[in-house]
């Protein structure tokens, strides 16, 4: 059986090698924009396994991104153009460069990326080098929507050319590289650990009777050391086939860090003023069995400490949105949304945004919603700031796609970071004041439970 994988495999790379070297002269013929805009160049690609293509490509940047429903896919290699924090460029300074650069240049080009969590700067070695705000399009992109597959790239200049016929080069001529397997891990640890979780629990229940919060998301970092770096493709690898309906994402911007995960919550999708957001909260585990699945659900549905925490993220969503929506239309219970190894509550909420709306004041208005921050907002943030143990750099926060009249981002949750040989997953809990340290420990765990379950097989036994 392995030799047959072994042998389709083969077969992929020199499909591909095949097509890149048709790619390759259109790239070098075909004439570039004189104003600089960008021109995206595309042929036809064969269908491959999008993410065993890009995990052989290696000592490059590297970008994935899967949607939900699993139609729209994208694996992307090197980068053509960055927008980031650099030179004190503040958010909506990017956000205006970029999208000028999409209202000038070709259809169908996408910039991917994020923010961190906080906007203060990041004093952790694990979040010291990643940008405030960064915002990417790969060099070279395999994209895959529905039945159609594409080898696409977006050049505006003559060093962007260079750069990708450089890149194509390279790839043809290289030896077919295997994709790496996971190293073994060891040493579990967790910061808060359960005593130290407690001591936050308690301290968030006397917060809410002495102020106005009334409900905050505590999170936990859960690390793991491995015995050789950890190639994060390898691990979205076997991540995409336990995840079914949640949006896969990897942003690897060098060789030895990454932030990847399998978002089952949508910040918003925009196309032109429609928009599509949602409330995603409440949490109980799947059960092993249809009996014990249905039971759990009924404690989801009949939990009075959940349907508030719900009640308190939907009721904070539609009072942002009133503040510049045309029209909104939303269920007045919540449905159950069923994942692997969580089920949620579940809110969707359809939107008509007025005029002029942009992508910067949405992420500006939407995040942190909370399910992923508290309520209120500004002072659930000031709590987070002053009584979290670690920085949470990109966990919890947007990350997304954004086009010339559409976007879509998702809240970075159900995530992990790689740096080198260590691995940190990361769970966060809504605590209202019915909340129980216990309780929320086990959410935490279940939350995590995707990266566990892969990694599980891979630990030493000490």
């Amino acid at each position: 059986m392995s030799e047959l994988l072994e042998t389709d495999r083969l077969k992929q790379q020199e499909t591909a090698c095949s097509c890149l070297r048709r790619f390759l002269s259109l790239v070098k013929e075909t004439p570039l924009s004189s104003s600089g805009a960008l021109v995206r160049l595309q042929i036809e690609a064969p269908d491959l396994d999008a993410l065993t293509w890009l995990g052989s490509l290696t000592g490059v940047p590297r970008y994935y991104w899967r949607d939900r429903n699993g139609t729209v896919e994208m694996a992307g290699v090197g980068e053509a153009d960055v927008l980031d924090a650099q030179g004190g460029r503040d958010i909506e300074q990017v956000f205006a460069l970029m999208q000028e650069r999409l209202k000038n240049g070709s259809e169908g080009i996408r910039y991917y990326g994020g923010f961190r969590f906080h906007s203060s700067p990041a004093r952790h070695g694990l979040w010291r080098d990643y940008q405030a705000h960064r915002f990417v399009i790969p060099l070279l992109e395999y994209c895959r929507e529905n039945e159609k597959a594409v080898f696409a790239a977006a050049v505006k200049d003559d060093g962007g050319r260079r750069k990708l016929i450089a890149l194509l080069e390279r790839m043809i001529s290289a030896k077919q590289a295997v994709l790496p397997e996971l190293p073994v891990f060891s040493g579990r640890s967790d910061l808060p650990d359960f005593s130290g979780w407690k001591k936050q629990i308690e301290d968030a229940l006397h917060a809410f009777e002495d102020g106005p919060l009334t409900k905050v998301v505590l999170a936990r970092e859960s690390s793991f050391h491995a015995s050789a770096a950890v190639d994060p493709i390898a691990l979205m690898c076997l991540l995409a086939d336990t995840a079914p309906d949640t949006t896969l994402f990897c942003f690897q911007p060098a060789s030895c860090r990454a932030f990847l995960g399998a978002s089952p919550e949508r910040l918003y999708h925009r196309r032109g003023v429609h928009m599509q957001t949602e409330a995603l909260a409440g949490t109980r585990p799947r059960g092993l069995d249809p009996a014990e699945d249905a039971r759990l659900e009924k404690e989801l549905v009949c939990s009075k400490k959940e349907q508030q925490e719900h009640a308190i993220v939907v009721e904070s969503l539609l009072t942002t949105l009133d503040n510049f929506a045309v029209e909104l239309q939303y269920p007045g219970k919540p449905a159950i949304k069923k994942l692997a190894h969580c089920q949620h509550l579940y809110t969707p909420v359809r939107v008509r945004l007025e005029q002029g709306v942009s992508d910067s004041f949405l992420l500006r208005q939407l995040h942190p919603t909370p399910a992923v921050g508290g309520y209120p907002k500004k002072e659930a943030l000031q709590y987070l700031r002053e009584h979290e143990p670690f920085e949470r750099g990109i966990f919890a926060a947007p990350v997304g796609w954004i086009a010339r009249d559409s976007a879509d981002f998702f809240v970075g949750i159900r995530s992990a970071a790689v740096l080198g040989n260590r691995l940190c997953l990361y769970a966060g809990a809504g605590i209202v004041p019915d909340s129980v340290a216990e309780e929320e420990w086990r959410e935490l765990d279940a939350k995590i439970h995707q990266f566990a379950g892969v990694i599980e097989g891979r630990m030493h036994e000490s």
